[in-house]
Parts: structure tokens; C-alpha cells; sequence
């Protein structure tokens, strides 16, 4: 297929957006996520599911780890707010960092659906003393980041974590408070971000899936991990490190598991391979 429409909607030093097939009724909005050592911009990649279901796939990005809260954010929500204008709906999805962002920008966006993937509500050590994983946080704007100047209470969706890591269950405690409509769904052992487990299968496809559906919720997310869950390698390595110290029988056993499907995706792996590239 040839390469996707793209528009860049706004463009600047730290922060971009780019819209894919522009001009259709509904939008998806996507986020960069949190990755180590990041300093660079990411390629804007077209959705074949936003094809296939006529969407227009909104891409922001910023260009290392600094979730969004830079000298273009006054820009950004300016250009963000007049882009989409024309749009019927507008959903969003995003993981940890891109959580984060997808709430801090929801009234730019106009956002009335959100798909929260372990987000934080503030990297502030004032306002989350409790976190402490990312180095790149330190110089964190708590002022411009604050959350609590984007609380909407008529913002629908799911707000996705694993209650076993202290930080991200604070974190979605905090954020229920101002936007008390995200469904707070727990999925215990997923892991940060909490979609980990779904990278199997096709229950990344799924949850993307499920952005895109009106009025997907806590229900559907649960459903989905629960289909999803026994057949991740991360699910029950998670569970073996949550039980090690009290229940160090059954932490062996969900080890053991983890790896056997490790082996397993190995085995399945190298066979699809081989009969892409036949030894001659």
C-alpha cells in the first residue's frame, strides 16, 4: 500500500503533530510513550485498523522524555484546538507518558473518550512524592504540567494499571479525583505500562480496537485482559516476582509458566522464519 496522507498539524522543536488521512468524520489520537535514552523524533506510522474504519489517526509526538511539557506546549494546545474543529469524535490512547499527555491535552483536544495506559498524574515530586522511576522528570514544570487545569468530568474511558506497583495504583487514585468518569480498571500483574500483557495475540490490535468504539470501558478492557493474560510471558513473570515473598510455591510455578510460553513464542518464531527463508 502505498504511504498514508500525512499533514503536519503543528511543528515545532520539542513537539509535533501529525495527522494521517486527514479529513474524515472521527479521530484517534495517539501519543509518544516513555522510552529510555529517547532523543529523537519517532516515525508518524499509519493504522491500517484507522483505515479500514475510515478514521483519521492523529500522531503527537515530542522529541525526548519530557511528556509534553515544554516551551511549545502554548502552541501545540493552539494548533491542537483549531485542528479539531472539524471532527465528529474525538478518542484517545496512550501509554504511561502518552497517558499522561492524552489527559493534559484533553481539553485542547476536545477529547470524549480516553484510553489511559498506566499514566501519572504529575512528575512533581511536590504533587507525587511517590514517584521516582524517571531521571528525565527532574525540572518537570509542575505549574504548566498540573492536571488539575485540564480535570474534565464529562471525559468517558478507562484508565488502566496494575495495582501490584505502588506508584502507577497513587498515580490512578490521584487522577480518578479529576476525571472521575476514566473507569479505573486494575489488571493485576500486567505490569507498567498495564498492556504489557496484551502484546500477545492480538490483543495490542484489540485495545486499539477499542479506542475506537463508543463508549468502551472498564468492561471491554477487563474482558480483553482476561482472554489475553494466561498466554503472556510478562503476565506470569510479573505474578512469580508479586508472590516471591509470601507464596514462594506458587511464585515458582507462575515462573516456570512464563518461561515454557517464552519457548514456546521462541519455538513459533524461528519456525515462521524459516519458512520465510527456506535453506536451499
Amino acid at each position: 500500500m502505498a504511504e498514508a496522507r500525512k499533514t503536519l498539524v503543528f511543528g515545532g522543536a520539542h513537539s509535533r503533530a501529525v495527522a494521517i488521512l486527514p479529513g474524515f468524520d472521527d479521530l484517534l489520537v495517539t501519543f509518544d510513550h516513555y522510552n529510555p535514552g529517547k532523543a529523537g523524533w519517532e516515525r508518524a506510522k499509519r493504522s491500517n485498523l484507522c483505515i479500514r474504519r475510515k478514521v483519521t489517526l492523529l500522531r503527537l509526538q515530542t522529541i525526548r522524555n519530557d511528556w509534553f511539557v515544554n516551551p511549545d506546549l502554548p502552541a501545540l494546545e493552539a494548533a491542537l484546538a483549531g485542528f479539531v474543529k472539524g471532527y465528529r469524535r474525538v478518542h484517545g490512547l496512550g501509554y504511561s507518558l502518552g497517558g499522561y499527555a492524552g489527559l493534559r491535552l484533553s481539553r485542547a483536544l476536545r477529547l470524549s473518550q480516553m484510553i489511559a495506559v498506566s499514566p501519572q498524574v504529575s512528575l512533581d515530586r511536590g504533587r507525587a512524592p511517590w514517584e521516582s522511576r524517571y531521571p528525565e522528570a527532574q525540572g518537570f514544570d509542575g505549574q504548566a504540567g498540573d492536571l488539575a487545569q485540564a480535570a474534565r468530568s464529562d471525559l468517558t474511558g478507562a484508565l488502566l494499571y496494575d495495582p501490584a506497583i505502588s506508584e502507577d495504583r497513587q498515580h490512578a487514585r490521584a487522577i480518578s479525583v479529576l476525571f472521575p468518569r476514566l473507569e479505573l480498571t486494575a489488571l493485576t500483574f500486567a505490569g507498567h505500562p498495564a498492556s504489557d500483557v496484551l502484546s500477545v495475540g492480538r490483543g495490542a490490535a484489540d485495545l486499539r480496537a477499542l479506542a475506537l468504539d463508543e463508549g468502551a470501558g472498564r468492561r471491554e478492557v477487563l474482558a480483553l485482559f482476561r482472554d489475553t493474560r494466561h498466554r503472556s510471558p510478562s503476565y506470569w513473570a510479573n505474578m512469580a516476582a508479586g508472590l516471591s515473598r509470601r507464596h514462594p510455591f506458587w511464585a515458582a510455578r507462575a515462573e516456570v509458566k512464563g518461561l515454557q510460553l517464552r519457548a514456546e513464542i521462541a519455538r513459533a518464531a524461528e519456525q515462521l522464519a524459516a519458512k520465510a527463508d527456506p535453506a536451499p
